[in-house]
């Protein structure tokens, strides 16, 4: 056994406040899909083409300074349609949450993540998101990935294989963003241990090729978790990368942004790049104003590519409105007030939501992460010492401190009795799940702790019941 808690064991909970979006047009269905917490706005008009968008995008196409939604997508066949997993949602309203400011990216980098491939709901394999489809060779060595006809960056130009070639060639190879090249885009010989970089190569303009030297099976698995956008705007990064306009004016731009030195800025533009309005992206909502202000607005996509089952151009809400906070108190406090109407919470601010979730017109809802657990211990079984590694490497002595361990007690101490006390294991509906697994060793028995900790020879004891072996690795539960 690889993991034995000394917390609560199993699937974390965390707690999404849902409000209505937008008072004034009437309260909105709850729910917890972050699609339909929207709240009703003027109905969506129809298109000739059958294809509809939001009210604040048809105003500026009959304005004249937009190009309608079927102009502004990829070519029909090649549109995304995401899946409704509650309801169809309606148009308009802000999505308010709160953030602690420009280091707090990943609050909304996150939800608005757009890779080239991604991993279905329950794990089992990856699936096309930005790109459209791949095919793969026998021996697994070529990838030949398809991206989607007429698709566009969020400033409408269009999105093509050379902004994945320029990434792989003057971004990733170059490590202009401060990333080594991830582990992905290197196969290995099974034989010798040999790695070997990939070759990364255009077909024509809407497809191109990966090329490993050594069969790499997981490769699109690899890049769904290290390099999730394999991409990156050419017709922008141009305009600021040394190895395009010099170092000099380089520095010049960077200072102008507000940074001091041209490395930090690269990272700022290269990788957290979806908090600076002036960078392009293929993302839900589009940063509209400076990441240190009080306020963050995050603001529709007018080209975003994907629609749901009825043909509404994603997304729903208009906006993210994240709003500067500086004590964590506030995330709480605001959420009563009504300033924020979707976020997550842990375990200590259960019982103040629930017991005023009816007042201040809220839903809390359990939310469940893909981790095996959320707190526990995991016993080294390679350390270097030999007497502990051959005793981590016990399976008795593992099973023995897990039965040890009272999680029910610190289920209610840490969790008020919500963290469910089973073993580290994978969470049902998701690949990897065998029935029985969270039970292991997961009952408190001091009585079998005891009897297999003697069974191994750990008998000796000092003045304080520690036994010595215990004690120098920190336990001590009822005397065992």
């Amino acid at each position: 056994m690889n993991k034995n808690k000394l917390f609560f064991v199993g699937m974390m909970l965390i707690f999404a406040v849902v409000f209505a979006a937008c008072e004034s047009e009437g309260d909105p269905k709850p729910s917890s899909d972050v699609q339909a917490t929207k709240a009703p706005v003027a109905s969506a008009s129809v298109k000739a083409d059958g294809y509809k968008e939001a009210p604040m995008l048809t105003k500026l196409v009959g304005a004249g300074t937009l190009k309608s939604v079927i102009e502004r997508m990829p070519v029909k066949e090649d549109i995304m349609v995401e899946k409704v997993t509650d309801e169809i949602g309606k148009y308009g309203g802000d999505w308010k949450l709160p953030w602690t400011g420009p280091n707090d990216r990943w609050t909304v980098g996150q939800p608005t993540e757009e890779s080239l491939f991604r991993f279905n709901k329950d794990g089992s394999a990856v699936e096309p998101n930005v790109a459209k489809g791949f095919d793969v060779n026998k021996d697994s060595t070529e990838f030949t990935i398809y991206l989607r006809k007429g698709m566009k960056w969020s400033d409408g130009m269009p999105f093509t294989a050379d902004d994945v070639l320029f990434y792989w060639e003057h971004m990733l190879t170059k490590e202009t963003f401060g990333k080594k090249i991830y582990d992905a885009y290197y196969s290995v010989d099974p034989v010798t241990g040999e790695k070997a970089l990939a070759k990364v190569t255009k077909i024509d303009d809407y497809s191109f090729k990966v090329v490993h030297k050594y069969p790499s099976v997981l490769f699109l698995e690899r890049v769904a978790i290290d390099n999730k956008w394999f991409f990156a705007p050419a017709h922008f990064q141009k305009t600021i990368l040394p190895e395009f306009v010099g170092q000099e004016k380089a520095l010049e731009i960077a200072k102008k942004w507000g940074f001091e030195d041209v490395k930090s800025f690269l990272v700022a533009t290269g990788y957290y790049y979806w908090v600076n309005p002036q960078i392009p992206t293929l993302r839900a909502w589009v940063a509209k104003n400076d990441p240190n202000s009080d306020q963050f607005i995050m603001e529709r996509n007018p080209y975003y590519w994907k629609v749901d089952s009825e043909g509404n151009q994603l997304p729903y809400m208009d906006r993210i409105v994240a709003t500067k906070v500086q004590d964590p108190a506030q995330r709480v406090l605001g959420t009563l007030a009504g300033d924020y109407n979707l976020l997550d919470f842990d375990f200590k601010d259960f019982t103040v939501l629930k017991e005023n979730e009816k007042k201040a017109g809220f839903r809390v809802l359990p939310w469940t992460t893909p981790t095996w657990s959320s707190a526990g211990l995991q016993l080294n079984q390679t350390i270097e010492d030999p007497n502990l590694r051959k005793l981590f490497q016990d399976i008795k002595f593992r099973e023995a401190l897990s039965v040890a361990v009272d999680r029910k007690e610190i289920s209610e101490i840490v969790t008020n009795g919500l963290g469910l006390p089973q073993q580290a294991s994978v969470p049902d509906g998701l690949v990897g799940f065998q029935k029985g697994w969270a039970d292991q060793w997961s009952k408190f028995d001091v009585n079998r702790a005891n009897q297999l900790l003697d069974e191994l020879g750990l008998t000796k004891r000092d003045k304080n019941n520690f036994r010595f072996t215990c004690r120098r690795l920190g336990f001590n539960h009822h005397g065992y």
